[in-house]
């Protein structure tokens, strides 16, 4: 079957002034006025020329082949020609007065008054008289009329009837205005004041009592176990991880067994923990005591497994060093202090190096709003430069291509989902390219987009792991790592894999970026968990370079692809080998989720 016809919008070619109006909203939100200010402000002088515009917006409407348009053209016309006579005076007030007095404001007021309970009262008795024709249509069945009694009202022809109830053909302001409209041989200046009887604020008012013309939507939902991902946790599949004598795998496989089932259910899956657990990653966090996660693993192994492994690294002489100079630049101008650096031997050159970089565009004393991209990288390409870049043989890439995440995009557009981290280092090894450290970055805080740079940093740091696996790298004790950013703060996360089909994601620090020159007294802290992450990213080049496996690890699992907020009666059109497609058709308890 061929694919139906595209309808087309009424507004795409009319000759209207400011049809975007109409183009960029739904037809049950358009209301006079909203129209109006898209013009100007409603003090203007040409309000009768604006009302003329909207008398032929509704003309539009009401002549269209598509039904809402009809519906809603419909409805705002008889709302338009409402009998009162104030709404007439109050714009002539307004339009001579060029602002509206306390007196017409009360005089507005009264009248959107009289409006809503009009237009209430119109659809309650439009409303009873189609139950009273319901029901005669029920009454006749029962008396053996045979046609009758297998005669419904679908939707739509009960929403006709009623549309046709209240379009108040009778009503002589009604006849006169339509007459106005089609017969073209009247005074311009009297269609003006013609076209004005009614007031926006009412329409507007009254629009909302008027039941709007709705279609219904199928539900939507979060679908999680998009592709071919897995989602076998029988034992056979696991294989040991042992803390304190205890094998947390076998917990991990039961907790992660809970959450497919959910998913298969569509049933929402409660923040970043839940959703990488579908994906095989468990995140430990210290701060975390609510999660599911937690619960299942308890306070004492959670305790256990999120220490903190980071040691103070920096001399004493360095951060009394560190602290002084703080507080010397905290009162200096920006050139003061970049000839002071400059002009200054000796010291720790690292340290020297850093706040050169900090320094050489003056972005720590400016006020000036830079946008996302240029605020981040002038906060952070300092320290990634400085500590991270140097170390032997590898390569820092600000928004390029990454290679691990190819096979987990969701379309096949360069820039899907997932392939794109907003920064990332890579070291060239065994003639592969190996992904170290990912960043994920944004401006400000906003609680979804953090959880998604999350679980986006978490996937990313997965698929690092799993390419290295393909290409029979020994992986054992290797460990990756991934920065969530917010604005001046960032949080490291470490991942390892320890046992088959088990990543965890830890995290392993957190660094603070001066947003000003009054806050480098932060450096101290930052400064000395770089110098440990150098450590360790040092520590993993070291085990890459181990010979290659003959055969690649079978430890890794397959992930499941970006999740996708789909229609529930189309996931098995989309993903027919879905685990979840039996039980999507009798789903009920639908839990809707952003991404």
């Amino acid at each position: 079957m061929g694919k139906p016809p595209t309808k087309h919008h009424p507004f795409k070619d009319a000759d209207i002034p400011n049809r975007f109006y109409f183009l960029n909203k739904k037809p049950e939100n358009y209301n006079a006025r909203d129209y109006f200010q898209t013009f100007s402000n409603l003090n203007t002088s040409s309000k009768g020329l604006l009302h003329g515009f909207w008398r032929k917006a509704l003309t539009i409407m009401t002549e269209s082949n598509v039904r809402v348009f009809q519906c809603r053209g419909r409805q705002l016309l008889s709302i338009w020609n409402l009998p009162d006579k104030g709404l007439k005076d109050f714009w002539r007030a307004i339009e001579q007065s060029g602002s509206p007095s306390t007196t017409v404001r009360t005089e507005a007021s009264k009248i959107e008054k009289k409006f809503v309970m009009l237009a209430s009262r119109t659809y309650i008795k439009a409303g009873r008289a189609l139950h009273d024709e319901i029901g005669a249509s029920l009454d006749n069945s029962r008396h053996g009329n045979p046609e009758r009694k297998r005669r419904r009202f679908t939707s739509e022809e009960a929403s006709e009837r009623l549309d046709n109830l209240t379009d108040d053909d009778d009503d002589p302001s009604y006849s006169e205005a339509v007459s106005v409209d089609q017969g073209g041989q009247s005074n311009p200046n009297d269609r003006v004041y013609q076209d004005t009887d009614s007031d926006t604020f009412a329409e507007d008012y009254a629009g909302d009592a008027h039941p709007r013309q709705t279609t219904s939507k199928p539900t939507s939902t979060v679908y999680f176990l998009a592709g071919n991902g897995d989602v076998d946790c029988s034992e056979a599949a696991r294989s040991p991880w042992m803390i304190q004598d205890d094998d947390l795998a076998g917990v991990l496989w039961d907790y992660r067994s809970t959450v497919c089932e959910k998913a298969k259910r569509l049933e929402g899956l409660v923040g970043s923990v839940e959703r990488l657990a579908i994906n095989h990653i468990y995140l430990f966090e210290r701060k975390d005591s609510t999660s599911s996660l937690y619960a299942a693993i308890g306070s004492e192994l959670w305790e256990n497994i999120t220490t903190n492994g980071l040691q103070l690294l920096l001399a004493k002489d360095v951060v009394l060093d560190l602290g002084e100079k703080a507080i010397q630049f905290s009162l200096i101008s920006h050139q003061e202090a970049e000839d002071s650096v400059l002009s200054t031997p000796g010291g720790n050159k690292v340290i020297r190096k850093l706040l050169v970089a900090l320094f050489s565009t003056g972005f720590l004393w400016g006020d000036q709003d830079y946008n996302e991209a240029e605020r981040i990288k002038n906060l952070w390409d300092p320290f990634l430069k400085t500590y991270l870049e140097p170390i032997a043989g590898c390569k820092g890439r600000w928004e390029k291509e990454f290679q691990p995440s190819k096979e987990r995009r969701q379309t096949d557009t360069p820039d899907s989902k997932g392939r794109r981290p907003d920064y990332f280092l890579k070291v060239d090894l065994l003639g592969l390219e190996c992904f170290l450290f990912v960043l994920e970055a944004k401006k400000h805080r906003h609680t979804s987009p953090v959880q998604t740079d999350l679980e986006k940093v978490g996937n990313q740091l997965k698929d690092s792991i799993d390419y290295l696996a393909r290409n029979r790298v020994d992986i054992s004790g290797v460990r990756v790592y991934g920065a969530v950013v917010v604005g001046d703060e960032a949080t490291v996360y470490s991942m390892e894999l320890v046992a088959s089909g088990v990543y965890v994601m830890k995290q392993y620090g957190v660094l603070c970026a001066p947003r000003s020159n009054m806050y480098l007294g932060l450096l101290g802290q930052t400064v000395n968990t770089l110098q440990n992450l150098v450590l360790e990213i040092e520590a993993t080049t070291q085990k890459l370079k181990r010979t290659k496996l003959s055969t690649p690890c079978d430890w890794t699992r397959v992930s499941f692809r970006t999740p996708q907020k789909v229609d529930r009666t189309g996931i098995a059109a989309v993903h027919p080998s879905s685990p979840s497609t039996r039980t999507a058709k009798h789903s009920h308890s639908l839990v809707q989720e952003k991404f």
